[in-house]
């Protein structure tokens, strides 16, 4: 990367790779490089690069230019939303992806179909930061991503996708009690991670990001394991309570009990007979 740094300007050179290639791949090795940092365990370098990628690169990439502009943010996204900064990040993406698709009137953008996964997930992650949540938002989000319809996604961004919305429920999943909804976010999560590492490049290419899916998998897995366990003990303390029951109706009788009194009858005629003491 210090080779490039003396050779490549964003503001300078980026509009002709992108020209010539579709796509400027000398600004997407810095942003790769957040995870690269993160792999190594040298988080204070992958900060640093976050934040030269948001105040150096993003602002010198054409305003209208959404999805170079977005295949620049997803790889710094997936990071910023774990070391803290999912808030910075949903600002981020708000303003200089969502905001400048409406406002340039874009017909179509390559990573569209992305756009609201992301938005809710770093919803939650913020959330999640600050130990604040919003049910009714969480409920929303938790309606939408349980449509199959909004778990579809086109070849260029289905891994992407599949990945987003698999940890949206992840994160939903955890906050849930022990039950029927809890359970299915927990299966529509596993089945979305397993869509993510089912073609893992040779390459290694997403090494990062596959580490975290697999993380949050195995997540999943323990916290199915736990539902099982605490369902089991459910039945188990039902069935004492019930063999409990039989047992004490079954019995023999107490000898010494004695027979409860009748209360005494109302006067004849109707009248009232809240005068009496019982």
């Amino acid at each position: 990367q210090k080779a490039l740094e003396r050779v490549y300007k964003l503001e300078h050179h980026g509009s002709g790779i992108i020209a010539e290639y579709g796509r400027d791949y000398a600004a997407l090795c810095y942003s790769e490089s957040v995870q690269w940092y993160m792999l190594e365990n040298n988080i204070e370098r992958s900060l640093d690069q976050i934040d030269f990628i948001i105040n150096n690169h993003i602002p010198h990439v054409m305003k209208s230019d959404v999805d170079n502009t977005m295949t620049l943010l997803f790889p710094v996204l997936m990071v910023m939303k774990i070391v803290g900064r999912a808030h910075q990040g949903l600002e981020v993406v708000k303003a200089e992806v969502i905001e400048k698709f409406h406002l340039y009137s874009i017909k179509t953008s390559f990573w569209l179909p992305v756009y609201n996964p992301i938005a809710y997930l770093f919803e939650i992650a913020k959330m999640d930061e600050k130990r604040e949540w919003d049910n009714e938002i969480l409920a929303d989000i938790e309606n939408w991503v349980m449509q199959d319809a909004n778990n579809r996604f086109p070849d260029g961004v289905k891994r992407q996708g599949y990945l987003v919305n698999a940890e949206i429920c992840w994160r939903l999943s955890r906050r849930k009690m022990m039950g029927t909804a809890r359970d299915r976010l927990i299966a529509k999560s596993k089945s979305l991670f397993e869509l993510v590492l089912q073609h893992v490049d040779k390459n290694l290419s997403q090494a990062y990001m596959i580490g975290n899916a697999q993380r949050m998998m195995q997540s999943l897995e323990k916290m199915e394991v736990d539902s099982v366990r605490a369902r089991q003990e459910m039945e188990r303390r039902k069935a004492e309570k019930l063999k409990q029951k039989k047992e004490a109706g079954g019995g023999p009788k107490n000898p010494n009990k004695q027979p409860k009194k009748k209360k005494p009858k109302p006067p004849p005629g109707g009248g009232s007979c809240s005068c009496l003491i019982v």
